[in-house]
């Protein structure tokens, strides 16, 4: 990752210009469309749900 991290607001925003959801199943977070995911993205969340910053909590309260 290059540069500053982004807030996580702003992470969401951009997973749902993609067209991607997330959701919690149990104590994972999980998002649809695989296909959509990129790499990018994918490790932003991962970063972010790693640094305490998204937790399933909020995956379950944020609409998409």
């Amino acid at each position: 990752m290059t540069g500053p991290p982004a807030p996580v607001s702003v992470l969401l925003a951009e997973l749902a210009r993609h067209g991607i959801t997330l959701r919690a199943v149990g104590d994972r977070l999980r998002y649809r469309p695989r296909s959509a995911m990129t790499p990018g993205l994918a490790d932003r969340l991962a970063m972010c749900t790693m640094d305490g910053e998204l937790s399933i909590r909020d995956a379950e309260t944020v609409a998409l």
